[in-house]
């Protein structure tokens, strides 16, 4: 790049940092503010990808996350949209733009990128780390996002992309022998009628350990603990249901209820006077059931609440979701990652791959296109290890 080029650039650099800066200050969208202003909004989003680009330069372990901003307003393309050198004209400005590669966004109205929106759902639903906490270490690198921001990127793309395919997992899954299922309390905000917090369930249902084609977990947040949503998710259910010891299960209609070993032991446990000498208790019948229990319990426990516990983990840093929304995409996310784990998947590649290919997939006209995604399928397995 000569001197005078290099010149311009900078002067360009300048001038759009200043504009997007008061963008942002404006609390408008981007294209909103481009609207009020007469600003072309693909050359906006172009100069915001460029600036973005030169922050980051210099923290390459980000570069494969934070990957550059769409400057178009369409909707996502399955390829990477390749911008030729051209100089774009409007009354605000007239600027030439270099030849670039860019990743579309993962929402048509978002600058958010299909790689950053499943960096942010993969730290927060996988490693358990609160969205305030993000918001922290994008700004060490240069990109201030605020945690509404970051919601939004999580709470648009599960509803649209992810939410549908949670719903074609279910139908798998209901047509399985075995399915586990347990629930939890979870606090949720702003919930209609209720006062904050609210005390709402996040309920979990999986497949049989011994289901090795098509694994599935899937997550459901409801407002309480009414056997009535679990009757609900199972709706056609035909095969075993393995539970603890809560009641509310056994109003699902189903060919058979079987409990969990930890719910028997407790009863042997309880059954031993608590000053027996240990001495008396060797040999007893109540010790021979604990011990052959404890291998069983084992194999059970992880069977049963290894779902739900990476929930639990992640609850101890987030805390509550802050909307029944953000608790709907909570669960879908989760229902995505925790499948793609059992199905040998690296989360972040396949919700990568989901929101690159499923703007164009036309899911509403054509669910049947959401089988080329499934976790089992071939080319996500070769594509998304």
């Amino acid at each position: 790049m000569t001197s005078v080029r290099q010149a311009k650039h900078q002067h360009n650099v300048q001038k759009w940092t200043q504009i997007i800066m008061e963008q942002r200050a404006s609390g408008l969208s981007g294209l909103a503010y481009c609207r009020r202003a007469g600003i072309n909004s693909k050359t906006f989003y172009y100069w915001q990808n460029v600036i973005q680009k030169e922050l980051l330069a210099s923290k390459t372990q980000y570069a494969d996350v934070v990957e550059t901003l769409s400057p178009s307003s369409e909707p996502l393309k399955p390829s990477k949209v390749e911008h030729e050198t051209s100089a774009p004209k409007t009354p605000a400005t007239s600027v030439e733009v270099a030849h670039e590669t860019v990743e579309p966004p993962a929402e048509s109205t978002s600058i958010a990128s299909p790689s950053s929106v499943a960096h942010v759902m993969v730290q927060k639903y996988q490693h358990s780390m609160p969205l305030y906490r993000q918001e922290r270490e994008w700004k060490e690198i240069g990109i201030p996002l605020s945690r509404a921001t970051l919601a939004n990127w999580v709470i648009r793309p599960a509803d649209d992309w992810l939410m549908p395919l949670a719903a074609r997992l279910r139908q798998g899954l209901l047509e399985q022998d075995v399915i586990h299922a347990y629930e939890t309390p979870v606090q949720v905000h702003k919930e209609k009628g209720r006062k904050n917090p609210a005390k709402s369930y996040m309920w979990v249902f999986s497949s049989g350990e011994y289901e090795q084609a098509h694994p599935i977990r899937l997550y459901e947040c409801q407002p309480g603990r009414s056997s009535s949503y679990a009757e609900d998710f199972l709706k056609g259910f035909n095969g075993i249901l393995q539970t603890d010891g809560y009641t509310g299960y056994q109003k699902v209609p189903c060919q058979a209820h079987a409990l969990c070993w930890a719910h028997a032991r407790r009863y042997f446990v309880e059954a031993i006077p608590p000053d027996l000498p240990k001495e008396d208790l060797l040999g007893s019948i109540c010790k021979e059931a604990i011990e052959r229990i404890n291998e069983l319990f084992a194999i059970d426990k992880r069977l049963a609440e290894r779902p739900i516990r990476n929930f639990t983990i992640g609850r101890k840093n987030w805390l509550f979701s802050d909307s029944p929304k953000g608790a709907k995409a909570s669960a879908d996310v989760y229902s995505i990652i925790e499948t793609a784990k059992a199905n040998g998947l690296n989360p972040f590649q396949y919700l990568k791959y989901l929101f690159e290919h499923l703007p164009n997939a036309d899911i509403q006209r054509h669910p049947e296109h959401l089988d080329d995604v499934l976790p089992w399928n071939e080319t996500i397995q070769q594509n998304c290890k």
